[in-house]
């Protein structure tokens, strides 16, 4: 986890103060009572949730309502850059930069204390206050008083700074687990010793296998005929459904038909009847004919006499129109007699000029065709200078971008590694922070091992002594043989577990003796801090 920035606003002597840290270690100088502590206790207060020994008041500016610190870090969990506000009069307001929202977190205990132990990487049991306070925070002059504590109250602090109850948990761990591999190392024989009974019926499993084989093609030559007279009962349906069709329209048009033939029986008897009145005025009609012929007579020369009347006046009249339209005739005819004079004339000019007008209509196509092309070659042309010059202001960019792209991927590696160069840091600034604890505990592990060693040699020498006496007492008397076997047993596991505790301080000792270097985890930190300040310049790029 990496502090990026702290902002206090009315926080016990600030008033409106904001501080940026750059990657790294960061020190703050000023002269007495100006506040450097308090830049610390904002820190624990806002992210660990501790005071020390102030109460709520104590942290607000004199005359102000309320205080409030906001501080800006990197998370351990996801890289991503948080920011967390606590006020004495409103609580806490996490919000996420990137996302340019609140996080729904405002409980203490219940949301924002389990939230930050994932954002530091901490155990989720972790009691961030007692973390701060006992290795984060140390207040001034209270550094080395860890070391000025008794074995026991000394050992209880620094076993869990470097947490040897964590290393005692996975050698038990390894244990057990060794446990579980000898029972499955069993389990497998036992499954393996089965798998070779079920293998000796192989060959009988084969052979039905075999006939149930020939069942199955047997099986599959019925399906196919099966289906083979399944489709011709489809066809067959098929055929029997088009016919019911045809039947049904067959059927369709004989009700039509029969409808048809009513309606022409209902006409037939209406004809009938029409006939019959036809019939009866016939018989009359026969019965007054000379009458009737002589009326006929009669009225068709009438008719006549009024029909050449009427021819006599229509002559009369054409006649007058005739004389009229005579008169008009001739007087067209004198202005078309001096028109077709003109024509003539105008004929005569226009065929003289004809091969000329026609000649002129394809000089002006021609002309309008070759101004056309040379507008259109002259676009093209312009069109051609622009485009070779964006071509070549494009291949120059091209290039240009190509280069950049193959400098940028060439810094992927380094951007890969951020994260690992940032572990690689937290871890060597962690270390040279407890590095005297880590030598005084290392000496004192020493001291420890020495003991061991030594008892573990007295131990051993005793434990060979009382053996040869008790084989030398199970000789003499065998009943007693299982009683001496079981001590024999116990003292040889008390020697393993002298060793195994011998191996495992060896083991702490090994680890420590990295961590006690300081010269070399400086050079290590510096080189790690340098490249890890090159890959962020290379990821912003």
């Amino acid at each position: 986890m990496e502090i990026l920035s702290v902002s206090l606003k009315n926080f016990k002597s600030h008033s409106d103060r904001h501080f940026t840290f750059q990657p790294g270690t960061n020190a703050i100088s000023g002269e007495n009572g100006a506040g450097k502590t308090s830049i610390l206790e904002a820190i624990a207060w806002a992210l660990f949730n501790h005071r020390g020994g102030y109460k709520i008041e104590d942290l607000i500016r004199n005359g102000a309502a309320s205080a409030q610190v906001s501080v800006a870090f990197v998370s351990n969990r996801d890289q991503r850059t948080y920011e967390v506000s606590r006020c004495t009069r409103t609580g806490y307001t996490i919000y996420d930069p990137q996302l340019s929202e609140k996080l729904d977190y405002t409980r203490i205990e219940e949301d924002v204390m389990p939230w930050l132990r994932q954002q530091f990487g901490v155990s989720a049991g972790t009691d961030l206050a007692d973390l701060f306070a006992n290795t984060i925070g140390v207040p001034q002059g209270m550094f080395t008083a860890d070391f000025l504590k008794s074995d026991r109250e000394r050992k209880k602090t620094f076993d869990t700074i470097l947490k040897v109850d964590e290393y005692r948990k996975a050698h038990d761990e390894l244990l057990a687990l060794s446990k579980y591999s000898e029972a499955t190392v069993k389990e497998l024989d036992a499954e393996i010793a089965r798998h070779d009974e079920a293998l000796a019926e192989l060959d009988s499993l084969l052979e039905k296998r075999q006939v149930q084989h020939h069942a199955i093609e047997q099986a599959q030559t019925d399906l196919q005929r099966s289906q083979t007279e399944r489709d011709a009962l489809h066809a067959e349906q098929t055929q029997l459904s088009t016919v019911a069709v045809e039947l049904q329209q067959l059927e369709t048009q004989l009700e039509r038909l029969t409808a048809t033939l009513q309606v022409n029986a209902n006409g037939i008897d209406r004809l009938n009847a029409e006939l019959r009145q036809v019939e009866q005025a016939v018989a009359i009609c026969t019965a007054h004919r000379d009458a009737y012929n002589t009326f006929r007579e009669a009225e068709d020369t009438y008719k006549l006499l009024q029909q050449q009347s009427r021819v006599e006046q229509g002559l009369q009249q054409q006649k007058r129109q005739h004389e009229k339209l005579l008169s008009d005739r001739q007087t067209q005819l004198a202005a078309l007699t001096v028109q077709l004079d003109q024509l003539s004339e105008a004929k005569t000019a226009i065929e003289h000029l004809e091969p000329l007008v026609q000649q002129q209509q394809q000089l002006e196509q021609a002309q309008q065709a070759l101004t056309q092309q040379l507008q259109t070659c002259l676009s093209w042309q312009q069109a051609l200078k622009v485009q070779e010059k964006q071509l070549g202001q494009l291949r120059s960019r091209q290039q240009q971008i190509a280069q950049e792209i193959h400098r940028i991927q060439a810094l992927e590696v380094s951007v890969q590694r951020i994260p690992i160069l940032e572990q690689q840091q937290q871890r060597y600034q962690q270390q040279l922070s407890r590095i005297a604890a880590a030598a005084e505990f290392e000496t004192e592990l020493r001291h420890l091992l020495g003991q061991v060693q030594t008892q573990g040699d007295r131990y051993g020498q005793q434990v060979t002594t009382v053996s040869a006496t008790l084989r030398e007492l199970q000789q003499s008397v065998p009943l007693w043989s299982q009683v001496l076997d079981a001590a024999l047993a116990t003292m040889q596991n008390g020697v393993d577990w002298q060793q195994s505790l011998q191996t495992l301080l060896q083991g702490i000792l090994a680890d420590l003796a990295e961590q006690t270097s300081a010269s070399k985890l400086e050079q290590q930190l510096h080189a790690a801090q340098t490249e890890l300040h090159r890959a962020r310049q290379h990821q912003a790029e």
